[in-house]
Formats: structure tokens, sequence, C-alpha cells
């Protein structure tokens, strides 16, 4: 059996996305033996690039680093069908989807990596006498950070086919493989990922942080110690937070503002007549009781 599933939306939309300039590479090979690697990395922020410098502000502009990395190894007969494509104009942009099979040895692997940082920085960086602000300062950006490590791979030594697809756009990730194996091999993922948020505008202060790990390991080998045949696919989404987070900041601070300036006339014409009808089933009742304890005397 083949491992010839849909390709995921994420993927899907990563290669249609216009690019005005891009890289484009594609290998095919068949017969022999094969090795081939390929690394790719792409880092963005909204000013400029700055590494860390002493006395300066190290904390002014959103950052996104997206890296993968590709590696195959085969011995014997074999064959490799692998297309990738690189945004090179705004570095936002990467997709590859490869295809290995072979009578003998694989070794293939595929790793994603991404961090974004959203910082905290006042807008108001100093008071009137050029001090630092304290949590008085104007209102900034609220501080984000999150990071998603996965890999995919697999170790055959008895024949099978191993297929894979890797997708970075700004922060959303998806890793995926799939795997037939004959015998003598097992495929594997793991993932590992991280967000940190902290919602004083003026402070560096966590106050939630989620994480998440993930191993996966699926083998030929069986519990008496034979091998048989072995089918399996491990796949990973991430999307950014940054997005929902946003949302979220944005619907406290409508809540915070919003205040009750007024009732509807409707609304209290009802509540006078609520108001009357009670009154008046509790003067009915009193006026039976004077009656019933009149008449019993």
């Amino acid at each position: 059996m083949r491992y010839n599933h849909i390709i995921s939306l994420v993927l899907c939309c990563l290669f249609i996305v216009p690019i005005l300039a891009a890289s484009t590479t594609t290998v095919y090979a068949s017969g022999g033996s094969i090795s081939y690697s390929h690394v790719v990395s792409m880092e963005r922020a909204n000013d400029k690039l700055n590494w860390p410098v002493f006395g300066a502000n190290n904390t002014g502009s959103p950052y996104v680093y997206d890296g993968s990395q590709t590696s195959v190894l085969t011995l014997g007969r074999s064959s490799m069908k692998r297309e990738s494509k690189v945004d090179q104009s705004t570095s936002n942009f990467y997709a590859a989807q490869s295809a290995v099979a072979g009578d003998s040895m694989i070794n293939a692997e595929d790793t994603a990596g991404m961090m974004n940082i959203q910082p905290n920085v006042p807008e108001q960086m100093c008071d009137s006498e050029g001090f630092l602000s304290g949590t008085g300062a104007a209102s900034g950006n609220y501080p984000v950070s999150e990071s998603y490590e996965g890999r995919t791979g697999v170790i055959i030594h008895g024949g099978g086919v191993y297929e894979s697809e890797v997708g970075l756009n700004d922060a959303t990730v998806h890793l995926s493989g799939a795997s037939d194996i004959v015998t003598k091999g097992y495929l594997y993922g793991n993932t590992h990922s991280t967000s940190m948020k902290g919602f004083d505008k003026n402070a560096t202060d966590l106050n939630l942080k989620t994480s998440e790990d993930v191993n996966y390991i699926g083998r030929t080998a069986t519990a008496d110690g034979s091998e048989e045949e072995f089918h399996g696919t491990f796949t990973s989404d991430y999307t950014t937070v940054t997005d929902a987070y946003n949302e979220m900041i944005e619907i406290i601070a409508k809540k915070n503002q919003a205040t009750v300036t007024s009732i509807s006339a409707g609304r209290v014409n009802e509540t006078i007549n609520e108001t009357e009808l009670i009154n008046e089933t509790e003067i009915i009742n009193e006026t039976e009781i004077i009656n019933n304890a009149t008449t019993t005397e």
C-alpha cells in the first residue's frame, strides 16, 4: 500500500500563494543508491533584523524564524522524487514534498522549526525627566513568544516507502510523514511546542504558558521477535497563536470599555408593571389571611 493521502489544506495554500520571487527545486532519481540533503531558513522582522547589542533596546521589532532540513540516504536499488519551493522575496514561505522507495536500506528525515516573538515595547519609553517610564507609561504592545520543533523520518533495512510534506508560512507549520515498511524498520515522529503570553502592556511579567510534547514510533517488530509489514502516518500542524491572542486582547479591551448608559423605556415599564403586580398579590394575600382569622374568631 502506498501512502497517497490528500495534501493538507495548509500545504495546498502554501503552494498556491502568489510569490514574486521563489527558488524551486525538483529532484528525480531511480536505479541506484541516493544521498540528498536540503537546509532552508527564513527570518523576518517588521523593522529590521537586529542582533542583541549592548546598551541598546533589543526588543523593538517583531521577529519570526522558520527553518527546515531534509536528509535522505539509501543503499541498494531505490528511487526518489522531491519538489520544494522557497520564497526569496519576503522569506515567509517554504513548501516541500518527498517520496523515497527502495528494496534495502532507507534513512530519511524531515524537520521543521519556528520561533515567533512579538515583543513588549511601551509607546513611551521615558518620562519627562528622561528616566525609563514605569507602569504609568502609555500603552504598548502585548508580548507573545512561541516556538515549534518537529521531525519525522524512517529507518528501514528491508525495503519500503517513505513520503513526507513540510510547509512553513509566517509561524504556521505543517509536518507530515508516512511509510509502508516491508520488514525491519520503523517510522518515528516527535514535536515540542511552547507559547508564552503576558497581559501587562508595560512589564515583562508572564501569566500564561502552554507547552506540548509528542513522541511516536511505529515498528515492524512484533512481541514474539518476528517482523511484519508496517503502515503508518505521523502528521503535526501548528498554527500561530498571534491572531487568536490579538483577538482575545481586543475582546477584553472592549469589555473593559463597555458601560451601561441607559435603560430602555420598555424595560422600565416592564419593571413597574412587575412591581405593581407583586404588590397587588401581596395585598390580596394579606387581606385573605385577615378575613380568615376574623371568621375563625
